[in-house]
């Protein structure tokens, strides 16, 4: 995907500065919908966190590795990567390879495997964890109910906060507190806290509810052939507008 130096027009109904994910994704959408779109970016290739570079012939991701919201049905709220590449007609060019397991955990004790699916998850943690059982079900189902509710809140829908509400201001350990005390167990599920730059005595229980179910219950993936095809298509939906 080639930048220009000077924009082909001289008026544009949006302006959007940077050619990162959110950038992109908004002027493909706007671009999509009719209107004429200027992307301004200053590094040499669009995608922000989603480009690639080479090196020896080899393509590796500068930062994105794995995504959330790749599942191929359910509602739109709860794959939402998959319906946005479905919607701008880029199903041809950017393919999601699942991941499963989502990720690989190293402890000192013990390495585990974190399965994808709710209910093969929570098999595989009553297996390691057998003392965890019925507080490990509520655990889990009280995750899905705050990823629930708040993805359709972001989303504009209509429903029940009631859950998000109450779980506003807590962190994933005290909620986790609330139902268990294996600390184990607890350094599994929040195994993933790097993605969100927090460990969970200070994570969000609702960003930790989001992206955790966005990768076990929402499909995880990998764009086949590095995130930069992704970053390319959503750029060439803007220049063929």
């Amino acid at each position: 995907m080639n930048f220009h130096r000077e924009s082909r027009r001289d008026h544009y109904d949006v302006v959007i500065i940077g050619a990162g994910v959110g950038g992109l994704t908004a002027g493909a959408l706007l671009s999509r919908a009719g209107l004429s779109v200027l992307v301004i970016e200053r590094h040499d290739r669009p995608g922000g966190y989603l480009h690639a570079f080479t090196r020896r012939g080899l393509v590796f991701d500068s930062a994105v590795h794995s995504v959330g919201g790749c599942a191929v049905s359910g509602p739109f709220h709860r794959r939402a990567l998959g319906m946005l590449v479905e919607s701008l007609g880029l199903g041809e060019e950017v393919r999601f390879l699942p991941l499963d397991p989502v990720a690989r955990l190293h402890f000192p004790d013990f390495s585990l495997d974190l399965c994808q699916g709710t209910e093969a998850l929570l098999g595989q943690l009553k297996e390691r964890f057998p003392h965890g059982g019925k507080n490990l079900e509520a655990f889990l189902h009280l995750t899905e109910q705050v990823a629930e509710q708040a993805s359709r809140a972001a989303c504009g829908l209509s429903g029940d906060w009631s859950v998000v509400q109450r779980y506003r201001g807590a962190t994933l350990a005290e909620v986790y507190a609330s139902f268990l005390d294996d600390d184990r167990l607890l350094s599994v599920l929040g195994g993933l806290w790097p993605y969100l730059g927090l460990p969970p005595g200070r994570l969000s229980f609702i960003y930790w509810a989001l992206m955790f179910t966005g990768y076990v219950s929402q499909g995880a993936g990998y764009c086949q052939g590095s995130f930069q095809r992704l970053a390319d298509g959503l750029a060439r939906v803007i220049t063929d507008g």
